[in-house]
């Protein structure tokens, strides 16, 4: 769509060169900056790397960041317990320890915060670009009254039954959250949006679409959508 700005793609999903091949080829996207991580270094390196060429109307995006957030978890009990995460765990329930809140203590999760922001808040409040993140869903497990057992979970989320994987603050943090969903009907593929929470500044929407960043800002009455915003 904005050919004239930069599109950086931290992909973790290792998806993003199907959906190129599906659409013509990387000749197709020459403003496209594809930046692969397969683990925490990686994504550091990459972030590092990438943060400085980007600007006003230039876009970041990180797909997915559920699973970068496993990746900073995995890096840190590596570095500090010198083992895999499963091989942690079962050390731990050998000795006869917890393994809630994934074998580790708070002073733990504070430190692994510190790195996730140094990539994830540092791109939402720093970087003066668009920054889109994807996740994938999780069901939410409930009782025999259709209650939610983990209480934590927003009611935006509880509503539609299922919630974002990963870090429980990155929708928090983000102006806009979207839920996409898709159905297919007679092999027609049908894919709809919906707003989860208040969309600052705009009216939520809950919609079919046919191209996600047009419709949408069709719907909550963008302007100038013949150029990327910022």
């Amino acid at each position: 769509l904005y050919p004239d700005v930069t599109v950086a793609v931290i992909d973790a999903d290792d998806g993003i060169p199907r959906i190129v091949g599906k659409y013509g080829g990387w000749e197709k996207f020459p403003n496209l900056a594809y930046l692969p991580v397969r683990d925490w270094d990686e994504v550091e390196d990459v972030y590092e790397a990438v943060k400085e060429h980007l600007t006003y109307g230039d876009w970041l995006c990180i797909d997915m960041a559920h699973l970068i957030r496993g990746m900073v978890v995995d890096w840190y009990i590596k570095t500090v317990r010198g083992v895999s995460p499963k091989e942690m765990k079962l050390n731990l329930k050998k000795g006869g320890q917890s393994v809630q809140f994934g074998g580790l203590a708070s002073d733990d999760w504070n430190i692994i915060g510190l790195h996730w922001n140094d990539v994830m808040a540092h791109a939402i409040r720093r970087l003066p670009c668009n920054v889109l993140f994807t996740v994938a869903t999780d069901a939410i497990i409930t009782n025999k009254q259709g209650e939610p057992l983990d209480k934590s979970i927003p009611s935006q989320w509880v509503k539609v039954g299922v919630k974002a994987a990963g870090d429980k603050n990155l929708p928090f943090n983000c102006h806009t959250v979207l839920l996409l969903t898709s159905k297919e009907v007679g092999g027609k593929v049908t894919w709809h949006m919906k707003t989860i929470g208040k969309d600052r500044g705009r009216e939520s929407i809950d919609l079919d679409f046919d191209n996600l960043w047009l419709d949408y800002g069709a719907a909550v009455g963008l302007k100038d959508l013949d150029k990327s915003p910022g």
